[in-house]
């Protein structure tokens, strides 16, 4: 099918065109190399707007005749969108916390205690050494940063839903 925008020689089978984010192609879909069935060995390939919509393509607010030769169509080139599933409202306060890989005040004890080993290096230091000062300096900025990070990101570390 001539799904692909700007040209008619590259070829996307039916409802080849997935759902994209629009910086990634204008139209808002595209094929993936898979769903190319023309020219051999095809890259990923924006594919043209929905007939009936607004698209990016297009110049100006309405696409002239030409552009929409090149950019629009009303073919079968879009991938179903899938069916919505309704979950059921879940408890969200224990779900997060169960969540956390660490708990929340484990962060604090170990900035806490960054903290207190950066001092004691510092202290251990003799005087006249050169690195007394880049060790002040250092932990000044482990203060800071942690603070922002601590304050602003929070202190639980979250794990990562795979699905």
């Amino acid at each position: 099918m001539e799904c692909a925008a700007g040209t008619d020689k590259i070829k996307v089978t039916p409802q080849g065109c997935k759902p994209v984010s629009e910086d990634r192609c204008a139209s808002g879909f595209m094929a993936p190399a898979e769903n190319v069935t023309f020219p051999k060995n095809p890259l990923e390939t924006c594919c043209k707007c929905k007939a009936g919509e607004k698209c990016a393509y297009c110049l100006g607010e309405e696409c002239t005749e030409a552009e929409k030769k090149k950019y629009v169509t009303d073919k079968d080139c879009f991938e179903e969108p899938p069916e919505l599933e309704t979950s059921p409202p879940t408890e969200t306060s224990q779900e997060e916390d169960d969540d956390a890989l660490f708990p929340d005040w484990f962060s604090y004890v170990i900035y806490i205690a960054l903290l207190g080993l950066i001092y004691a290096v510092y202290m251990m230091t003799p005087g006249g050494s050169p690195f007394k000062k880049q060790i002040m300096i250092f932990g000044g900025i482990v203060t800071i940063v942690g603070g922002i990070l601590l304050a602003f990101v929070g202190p639980g570390i979250k794990l990562l839903d795979p699905t």
